[in-house]
């Protein structure tokens, strides 16, 4: 698993529950069969810090684009 931690200032805190209900409703759209890029698990409040779950991948987009040579 890899976890994101946001700060724990109200404009983080509001931005990360915006992206938690974006990532909630993506996951609806799996079954009219679109594909995702990667799985988000569960969130929670630890210490006023939004704490978001998501599946561990192998690369970061960063990695992934640099060792396909796609960075411009």
């Amino acid at each position: 698993m890899a976890a994101k931690i946001g700060k724990n200032k109200k404009f983080d805190v509001d931005n990360a529950n915006v992206e938690i209900r974006l990532l909630k409703k993506l996951m609806e759209g799996e079954s009219e069969g679109r594909e995702r890029i990667v799985e988000f698990l569960d969130s929670f409040k630890f210490r006023q810090h939004v704490v978001i779950i998501f599946e561990h991948l192998h690369y970061n987009l960063y990695r992934y684009m640099k060792c396909n040579k796609n960075l411009q």
